[in-house]
């Protein structure tokens, strides 16, 4: 009868009903309109929303992660300026004066001045000078003796002992005269101020105060 199809149907709407409403709320009332609408007998019941709708409204797939936000964006990585250094001033020394070229000392040659003293000339010089007599020892004693004040000193010693001798005012006497003028040579090379020598040496001394005549 009419009451009972009405009842089936009544119920058949209450199960669907209960059954979406369970499953998902938000998609049960434009099901719950089309059902509720009474339509004419043997007539389908359809449903407006797609099946596919349905199913992806009723699955269980979790949702999609949230995309990653934007990269901030990106600060340049300057470096702090530094002042530029301050201009460099050369270290330049103090500029010296350049020194005057030196010239090399040369002692005085035996030809700048004259050397020779006469048997006359030494005699008034004996005291303020000094007399080194180069000759032997045995010299001494065999020929002319050695005149008074003079001091004693072989040639061969002599370069060993000059530096002792003054500076100045240095006669050089021997038997003739010639080992007188070596050691001259040897007086202005260790830096003495014109020696000079006895010209002719004891002999000429012997003749000139005595008259007498020696060999050679």
């Amino acid at each position: 009868s009419d009451s009972q199809h009405y009842f089936i149907q009544s119920n058949l709407r209450i199960s669907v009903m209960a059954a979406l409403t369970r499953r998902c709320t938000r998609f049960a009332a434009p099901i719950l309109y089309q059902l509720s609408y009474k339509r004419p007998r043997n007539v389908s019941y359809h449903l407006d929303v797609p099946l596919f709708s349905l199913h992806s409204s009723f699955s269980t797939s979790p949702p999609d992660p949230p995309t990653s936000s934007p990269d901030p964006p990106s600060i340049p990585n300057t470096p702090p300026t530094t002042p530029p250094d301050p201009p460099s001033i050369p270290n330049t020394p103090p500029t010296t004066p350049p020194t005057p070229p030196t010239t090399p000392h040369t002692p005085p040659s035996i030809a700048d001045y004259d050397f020779n003293l006469s048997p006359t000339q030494l005699q008034s010089l004996l005291s303020s000078c000094h007399v080194v007599d180069v000759r032997q020892p045995e010299e001494l004693v065999h020929e002319f003796p050695m005149l008074p004040g003079a001091q004693n000193i072989p040639l061969g010693d002599l370069s060993s002992v000059i530096d002792s001798l003054p500076a100045d005012k240095v006669v050089f006497i021997c038997r003739s005269g010639m080992r007188s003028v070596t050691a001259i040579i040897m007086g202005l090379q260790a830096g003495m101020n014109k020696p000079r020598h006895l010209e002719g040496g004891m002999r000429a001394w012997s003749q000139e105060f005595s008259g007498e005549k020696t060999g050679q």
